[in-house]
C-alpha cells in the first residue's frame, strides 16, 4: 500500500459515501511533480542553476528558439506570475542566459531571446534530466509510459491545462 492509498482508506473512514478515485488521482499527480521537480532541480543544480524554475524558463525559450518570446507568453508557459517572471527575468540575464530586445514591431513591449551562453546551458540540463527520467522511469517500461502519458494528458485537460497560444508551444 502506498501513501497514497493509505490516505484514501483513512479519508474513506471520514467520507465514507463519496467517490475517492478521483482524489487518488490527483493526490498521486501532485506527489509525482513534487518527486519530479526535485530532480530536475537536482540536475539543474549539478550545472549551476540554483534557482529552482530556472530551467523552465531557458528550456521554454530554447524550444521556441530562435522566435522571441514575450514574457507574457513565458509566464503562461511556465505558470509563473508575471512579477514572479521580472525576477526570474532580471537573474538569468544578469548571468548572460538571457537577453532581452526591444520588439521591432511595438517599442512598448520587450523580446526575450537566448544567449549562446543559454541555449547551451538549456540543451546541456535537458539532456541531463533526460538521463535521469530515462533512468528512474526506466523499470515502467515504454508501452506503459505510451500509455499513461494518454491517461495523463486527458488528465490535465479535464483540469483545464491548455496553453492560450498552442502554436507556440510546439513551434520551434
Amino acid at each position: 500500500m502506498d501513501i497514497t492509498e493509505q490516505a484514501s482508506a483513512q479519508w474513506s473512514a471520514i467520507a465514507d459515501q463519496e467517490n475517492l478515485l478521483p482524489f487518488g488521482v490527483a493526490w498521486r499527480m501532485l506527489r509525482g511533480g513534487r518527486l519530479l521537480e526535485k530532480l530536475i532541480d537536482e540536475a539543474a543544480a549539478s550545472h549551476g542553476l540554483t534557482v529552482a524554475g530556472d530551467f523552465e524558463v531557458l528550456a521554454a525559450l530554447r524550444r521556441l528558439h530562435p522566435d522571441p518570446v514575450q514574457p507574457a507568453m513565458l509566464s503562461t508557459l511556465t505558470m509563473v506570475s508575471t512579477s514572479g517572471m521580472t525576477g526570474r527575468l532580471d537573474r538569468l540575464e544578469a548571468e548572460g542566459l538571457i537577453a532581452r530586445e526591444s520588439n521591432p514591431e511595438d517599442r512598448r513591449t520587450v523580446d526575450i531571446v537566448l544567449t549562446d551562453t543559454g541555449i547551451a546551458l538549456a540543451e546541456l540540463v535537458f539532456l541531463a534530466i533526460l538521463a535521469v527520467f530515462s533512468a528512474s522511469l526506466a523499470s515502467v517500461g515504454d508501452r506503459k509510459m505510451a500509455q499513461l502519458s494518454t491517461s495523463l494528458r486527458t488528465v490535465l485537460e479535464a483540469l483545464g491545462d491548455e496553453p492560450k497560444n498552442a502554436s507556440l508551444v510546439v513551434s520551434g
